[in-house]
């Protein structure tokens, strides 16, 4: 059974997506770095990725575009490697369709 530590990292996660769906930025970054704390701090790290990919979409849509590519670009071949090809393949289309033309 998964731990207390979990459960709050999987609501910190949920919570900063529905922030950003409703373009609260700031504080839905603030969520997702909390969900990404509980992750590094805890024992189970399966859901960092989707973390990573949810703080990278948010600094894009804060105009942060060069530190979220620099994100994505760091978070693809490590999707690869831990066997989430299907998450590395969704955030490269991500990162192809809002970001590989950016000068910033």
């Amino acid at each position: 059974s998964r731990g207390l530590g979990d459960v709050y990292k999987r609501q910190a996660h949920n919570l900063s997506q529905i922030l950003q769906d409703e373009g609260r930025y700031q504080e839905a970054l603030l969520y997702a770095k909390k969900a990404e704390n509980l992750s590094i701090c805890g024992t189970e790290q399966f859901l960092l990725p989707e973390i990573e990919f949810s703080i990278a979409q948010i600094l894009n849509n804060m105009k942060k575009r060069q530190e979220s590519r620099m994100r994505m670009e760091a978070l693809i071949p490590y999707m690869r490697l831990i066997g989430k090809k299907e998450m590395a393949d969704l955030v490269q289309e991500y990162l192809e369709k809002n970001l590989t033309n950016d000068v910033n």
